[in-house]
């Protein structure tokens, strides 16, 4: 009899600091969730119960948090959650312009592949391997750009085969005149090209004409070849000119 005499006082001002926190908490994870339903009732039950104490019963109100928690429920059952792979989690950088996958030097020395670098990560998250091939593939194509242009060479109109090719022409003329580091750049430089041919005949080709099938082992090996060799070329030098 004393618990249900307690249930139909006018409830304290500890129990209201209690459910407006709850009502707080309860709104956070309905906007997260984008429960519209949910956070228009948190609303109602805030305004219902003001700042001080409701006309309301402690009975009254927990029956109001029963209902919104039901509320709440119903609602989120409608929302379709994706369980990640505690191992490819971390990949997942949603929307974020500030995520780097390949590290913060690929991000600065190649801005324009921002997103490709953010939607291969996701991808791979997801396990929607061709797909994170595709994008890992429009990194690198970010990166034979720099190279080219570093070179002179155009990319429009062009196959990966002809740029390539062209850059390499453009390579083996380094020479002396080009300063004391010019055998370093001539491998440095003649190193990337090659690498560039390899990916356009191992995969890039392959996954732009629906040729092969891709699986996870195969994603996380040009996931990890396209993050090593990315860091490669930023390490060497190369990187997109500022806009002026």
């Amino acid at each position: 009899m004393q618990e249900k005499h307690d249930l139909l006082t006018i409830p304290t001002a500890n129990i209201m600091i209690d459910t407006r926190y709850t009502l707080g908490r309860v709104k956070e994870a309905a906007a997260a969730l984008s429960l519209t339903g949910t956070i228009r009732k948190v609303e109602y039950l805030s305004d219902l119960y003001g700042d001080g104490i409701p006309d309301r019963n402690a009975m009254q109100i927990l029956s109001d948090l029963e209902h919104l928690g039901v509320d709440f429920v119903s609602e989120a059952s409608a929302v379709l959650f994706l369980k990640l792979s505690p191992t490819r989690a971390e990949f997942f950088v949603g929307d974020d312009p500030t995520a780097a996958p390949f590290g913060q030097a690929v991000l600065d020395a190649f801005p324009s592949a921002a997103l490709d670098m953010r939607e291969a990560s996701n991808c791979y998250a997801l396990e929607r391997w061709p797909a994170c091939v595709f994008h890992l593939m429009r990194v690198l194509e970010f990166g034979l750009g720099v190279l080219a242009e570093r070179f002179g060479v155009s990319v429009e109109r062009s196959t990966w085969h002809q740029v390539v090719e062209a850059i390499a022409g453009k390579i083996r003329k380094i020479d002396p005149q080009t300063g004391a580091s010019w055998k370093k750049q001539q491998k440095d430089f003649s190193d990337a090209a090659t690498q560039f041919m390899f990916f356009k005949d191992a995969w890039r080709n392959h996954i732009m004409h629906v040729r092969d099938v891709y699986d996870e082992g195969r994603a996380t090996s040009i996931w990890q070849h396209t993050n090593e060799f990315m860091k490669k070329l930023a390490a060497i030098g190369l990187c997109e000119k500022p806009n002026e």
